[in-house]
């Protein structure tokens, strides 16, 4: 229900710091029956300039894709290939963007069932926190400024806590995938705003 007890068709949570630019290959519900199967997100169609002055940023994690994990990157580029909607000269779709926020232990659906995320983190000023872990093999990862983390993400995974003033530290995570069902739009050209 929503604030004001009416029923809604969607789902109602507590708000997050989280979303999604690039690619999806999910139609746009708000269209109605016969929207495109695969389209730009809402930030594409609303800021295409600011996308575009943030694509060398990702291309540059492509190429640490590349270079780190020359065998999953060969298999993720070769099924990119077989969509118009990627990412400018990456084998990526799509990229899940959290600000200031805790995952909980979850696997990732929709993605290239065997392709990886790629996990860097942009952050300013002094936090404490935030591992990204794997607890069926026991290890978290201490991602900060400059790394770079190749992952599996349909193995359970999350993040601890992060701890400081959240008003005076920024921690992003940026995570760049390929969406499992974008080659079903193989051959489809990209609608540009």
């Amino acid at each position: 229900k929503s604030k004001n007890g009416k029923m809604v068709s969607q789902i109602i949570g507590n708000p997050v710091s989280s979303n999604i630019i690039g690619y999806y290959d999910k139609p746009d519900r708000n269209l109605g029956k016969g929207a495109p199967q695969c389209r730009l997100t809402q930030f594409n169609k609303n800021h295409m300039d600011k996308f575009k002055r943030v694509t060398p940023f990702l291309q540059s994690i492509n190429r640490q894709f590349k270079l780190l994990m020359p065998q999953e990157y060969k298999k993720q580029l070769a099924r990119a290939r077989k969509t118009n909607f990627l990412i400018d000269k990456t084998a990526f779709s799509t990229v899940t963007i959290n600000h200031n926020w805790r995952t909980a232990l979850h696997r990732d659906s929709g993605d290239f069932k065997q392709g990886f995320g790629n996990l860097v983190v942009c952050e300013k000023g002094k936090y404490q926190g935030g591992y990204t872990g794997f607890p069926q093999f026991g290890v978290a990862f201490d991602v900060r400024q400059g790394d770079f983390l190749g992952m599996d993400v349909h193995q359970w995974h999350g993040n601890t806590k992060l701890k400081g003033n959240p008003d005076k530290f920024t921690r992003m995570s940026v995570v760049c995938y390929l969406r499992e069902k974008m080659v079903r739009c193989e051959g489809l050209e990209v609608e540009e705003p």
